[in-house]
């Protein structure tokens, strides 16, 4: 009997063994797969964290373009606004003694009208011409708009004629000569202006 316990002790060891031995076969198995469970998890993990700092980074990018595109712009501008106040300085430059200049046109204007001699006449207005032609290559441009739409901007109303049929104020005759610098009225003319009630 000692026989035959020894062999079915030895046969439960060896039993038990091969049961240990395939569970521990089995044990790296489901370790191996927990193993690649949890490396794919953390490489997802991975590709999320990847794809929210690509994400972060376009944002960026494209908040740094906006910026850049932007003080573009400005400076643009800026280059803009300096070239047109270069060429208004330039322009205007000689504004002061133009405006000096123009009651002595003023003058040679009311020799024209008061003289009765007409060489003489003939001399002032040539004069008068050759000083105009001169200022007139500075930008001076003179408002005479008779028979025009009275314009507050350019006009100054010293008379008024009433005319209940006049469809719209109207300048009948200009008292003094206006003047502008460039289009930008420097002097407005002195009118009589037809007026409708």
């Amino acid at each position: 009997m000692d026989k035959d316990q020894k062999n079915k002790d030895n046969k439960k060891k060896s039993d038990a063994n091969e049961t240990q031995k395939k569970s521990q076969d089995a044990k790296p198995h489901a370790q191996k797969h927990n193993d690649v469970k949890e490396e794919k998890s953390n490489n997802n993990s991975d590709v999320e964290q990847l794809r929210a700092k690509v994400e972060l980074l376009e944002n960026e990018l494209n908040q740094t373009k906006d910026k850049a595109l932007r003080a573009l712009a400005d400076a643009e501008n800026t280059k803009k606004r300096f070239e047109r106040e270069k060429n208004d300085a330039i322009a205007y430059a000689n504004k002061a003694i133009i405006k000096d200049l123009i009651p002595s046109l003023d003058s040679l204007d009311l020799a024209i009208s008061t003289t009765k001699d007409e060489d003489i006449k003939k001399g002032i207005e040539l004069v008068r011409t050759t000083f105009i032609t001169a200022l007139g290559k500075w930008g001076l441009e003179v408002i005479d708009d008779k028979g025009k739409e009275y314009d507050p901007m350019r006009h100054e109303a010293c008379l008024f004629d009433v005319n209940p049929d006049a469809k719209e104020e109207t300048v009948l005759e200009t008292l003094q000569k206006g003047y502008a610098l460039h289009s930008q009225v420097i002097r407005p003319s002195k009118v009589k202006v037809e007026k409708c009630e």
